[in-house]
């Protein structure tokens, strides 16, 4: 802080944000930075209410609109590709019979991720990076936090079971091979332990305004 402006204005907004308890408002400068820190851990919507009240709350940086441009440009480059070459990759599998194997069910299943996380997550969350302002709400905060879980979680243990599938196929050529029945169950699996994985952020997930 460098005026006493600065200090009256803290002191004003500590006593304002904390003013149920009376005994802040008896608290210099000193005592109040040596309690504070312990307040602001306990409620995360008390550091965001000193914030607004001290007017902290415009992001210190913003692109200038040419940055904002190219990274426009080069996430919907990435995005595109990402949602055509997932969706090529599922309609190829399902479309054709004879490329309906086990393995291809597993890809299948990580094409189905990747494409879920292009979609539901990766927009939403550009506008956010670029521009600093969530404008869809908290039900969108939710849903895109636990579909990034999910699908991340859902691709990695997709990606398990293909290397069981080629190790079984590799190292006992002679064995048994994992049957339909089987690959559906372990997709069953993979979406529920997934599902387990991303719970925390659909309960917990929310939005916060400065």
């Amino acid at each position: 802080m460098d005026s006493e402006i600065e200090i009256q204005t803290f002191v004003n907004c500590t006593q304002e944000v904390l003013g149920r308890d009376r005994s802040w408002g008896d608290l210099n400068v000193t005592q109040l930075l040596d309690l504070l820190p312990t307040q602001l851990l306990k409620d995360m919507n008390l550091k965001i209410r000193l914030s607004n009240c001290m007017g902290l709350g415009e992001r210190p940086y913003s692109p200038p609109w040419w940055g904002q441009f190219a990274w426009f440009v080069i996430f919907a480059i990435m995005l595109l590709f990402a949602i055509l070459g997932n969706t090529l990759v599922i309609w190829i599998v399902l479309a054709h019979r004879r490329m309906r194997t086990v393995t291809n069910c597993f890809l299948v299943n990580l094409a189905v991720a990747d494409l879920l996380m292009a979609t539901l997550n990766g927009a939403p969350n550009f506008v956010f990076l670029v521009t600093a302002h969530w404008p869809f709400g908290a039900a969108t905060c939710t849903a895109s936090n636990f579909t990034a879980n999910l699908t991340v979680s859902a691709g990695v243990f997709t990606l398990v079971a293909i290397t069981v599938d080629r190790y079984v196929a590799i190292v006992k050529p002679l064995h048994h091979r994992l049957s339909r029945r089987v690959a559906r169950a372990a997709l069953f699996t993979v979406w529920c332990a997934s599902a387990l994985l991303a719970l925390p952020s659909l309960l917990y997930s929310d939005t916060y305004k400065k």
